[in-house]
């Protein structure tokens, strides 16, 4: 009762229930995946698979849940053709879940490493993009080396 004498109150003065979405503050810029993320995330997907590469480069919101959720099925179809092997009687689904389930684990965990790459490298390229727009970047040094040159980009 509270709360709709309050939503009242706020729609009788004119007031917006929630913030245009013209004044809401900007998001959080992205983190980019590190290095070692990197490095660890392709061997994970390909060994151990059901996004845990994505997890690892903290990417699994974007793809991981694809992997996750879809060699979950494909070893629940593994798992059926295996508990009815020894079948007598409507067997024709045996085989077929089989090779499905084979089929899935395999195509995925190729998927899922060859996205736990190059999904990395385009997060880290979006992210750099973001940060250009912004005006925050850091540039290499000139002459190569380690480093790097900090810098706030103004246009006019």
């Amino acid at each position: 009762m509270i709360a709709l004498v309050v939503g009242m109150a706020s729609v009788a003065r004119g007031e917006p229930l929630h913030a245009p979405p013209g004044l809401t503050a900007p998001a959080q810029p992205e983190d980019d995946v590190s290095e070692i993320q990197q490095i660890v995330g392709p061997p994970t997907a390909a060994f151990f698979g059901f996004g845990l590469g994505h997890v690892v480069e903290g990417r699994w919101h974007e793809k991981g849940w694809i992997f996750t959720l879809g060699e979950s099925v494909a070893l629940a179809a593994i798992v059926y053709a295996s508990a009815n092997i020894e079948c007598t009687s409507h067997c024709e689904m045996v085989g077929p879940a089989m090779v499905t389930g084979m089929l899935g684990i395999g195509g995925l965990r190729i998927w899922e490493t060859y996205d736990s790459v190059e999904g990395a490298r385009a997060k880290n390229r979006r992210v750099m993009q973001q940060r250009m727009m912004l005006g925050l970047h850091l540039a290499p040094p000139r002459g190569g080396g380690d480093g790097g040159v900090a810098g706030l980009s103004l246009h006019f």
